[in-house]
């Protein structure tokens, strides 16, 4: 139950609805094999059926889609808002290491556990709540807005590109990411390069290993290298340095006793804000010629199966200040943060070139994906900034 020793009856009942449609997105699956974001976007389509607001569904095939709804503002400032929550989740890995089902949207001492409670529907529940409630008053957001439910944020980024295909979001001035932050104030995040590297060396007896071309020291060479490329790169103020990292390794062909000479592996590349995507790409390049010329005999194939732009803002632009300023006026004094992960942030706005920020509830999506949750007081609060952000609301 929510707690409600010296509340009004006008919050609990707000608390519970928002917690009502948290629980609903929960149980809704959206995470692999199949995804099924079509699912989520018929739930939050039903939602706002009362109302005269334009729906649009994007769909993906295979029972994937993306929202827009479109909510028309008081003002005629030019000012277009976009409020953009992904309803796609990873996996719950191991739902036996669960204390509560991945999908129950359990409530347990005023947080709410399931898959995607933190990342990210539990921001798509509070943008959610937040726009019924100017609907249901009868009232208008400030500036016209845009409520952006996207699939795929977690993998390629498929929804987000195809609202920049479909022209959905042009004239946007400002973006609004509801990722989790831990309702502190995200200002920059890294970008990504997923590298599906394959080396060809060559493969002989451990006796004779003086005439192989050691195909695995040779990845493993090549990571070593590249992470020390990527540390001469200046640290990011708020998100500090690049990082690289061998993470899948296989060998192929070759039995116990011999050296390697076919190897296959990824490595995932973080960066900052701090140098272009495409800086980022010389540098790859450029150490796999370095490695390939320092071990004769061996050959580096490399894909770029991911990418990722990192973007950032100053910590006094006028967007970051704003929301700095409502959230005290509700009650918080939030963190100006970095966020290690990618979000649709990463697709929209090299794009767009708008300025942009990430807040939302919950802050636990590493670990395992093992007991997620948000809290109550996180949820409701970043709801209510929600609120703000649509009303236009100018905190002194």
């Amino acid at each position: 139950m929510i707690r409600k020793v010296g509340r009004s009856m006008a919050d609990i009942a707000a608390d519970e609805r928002l917690l009502s449609i948290l629980q609903d997105l929960i149980r809704i699956r959206s995470c692999e094999p199949g995804w099924d974001e079509l699912d989520v976007v018929r739930y939050l389509e039903s939602l706002f059926a009362p109302f005269s607001v334009q729906k649009n569904i994007i769909h993906h095939g295979a029972n994937r889609a993306s929202m827009v709804i479109s909510l028309e503002g008081k003002a005629r400032s030019g000012r277009k808002l976009a409020l953009m929550g992904h309803v796609d989740t990873m996996s719950p890995y191991d739902p036996g290491n669960w204390t509560y089902g991945p999908f129950s949207g359990h409530l347990a001492d005023n947080k709410v556990y399931g898959i995607g409670s933190s990342n990210a529907k539990s921001g798509v529940a509070a943008m959610t709540y937040a726009a019924l409630k100017i609907l249901e008053s009868g009232q208008q957001p400030e500036h016209d807005t845009l409520l952006c439910f996207t699939a795929d944020s977690d993998g390629e980024g498929m929804g987000a590109k195809s609202l920049l295909r479909g022209g959905f979001l042009n004239g946007v001035t400002e973006l609004m990411f509801c990722d989790p932050t831990g309702s502190d104030i995200g200002a920059a995040q890294k970008g990504a390069l997923w590298l599906d590297v394959s080396v060809k060396g060559h493969s002989r007896h451990i006796m004779e290993s003086k005439q192989s071309v050691n195909a695995l020291s040779c990845i493993q060479k090549f990571t070593e290298k590249l992470s020390g490329q990527f540390k001469k790169i200046s640290s990011h103020r708020i998100l500090g340095d690049c990082s690289v990292f061998l993470t899948q390794i296989r060998t192929h062909g070759n039995a116990i006793w011999m050296i390697p000479g076919f190897v296959t592996g990824r490595i995932d590349v973080r960066v900052t804000p701090c140098i272009e995507i495409d800086f980022a790409k010389k540098i790859i390049n450029d150490t796999k010629n370095m490695v390939e010329e320092g071990m004769p005999g061996s050959s580096l194939k490399i894909n770029i199966i991911n990418e990722r732009a990192a973007v950032g803002m100053a910590s006094d632009a006028p967007l970051i200040q704003n929301i700095q300023k409502l959230c005290r006026k509700n009650g918080r004094n939030p963190k100006i943060i970095g966020q290690t992960f990618y979000t649709d942030a990463s697709t929209l706005v090299p794009e767009l070139g708008v300025p942009f920020v990430i807040i939302g509830p919950g802050g636990k999506i590493f670990n395992d994906r093992e007991d997620e949750n948000v809290s109550l007081a996180d949820l409701s609060f970043v709801s209510q900034v929600y609120f703000d952000f649509m009303k236009g609301v100018v905190p002194e």
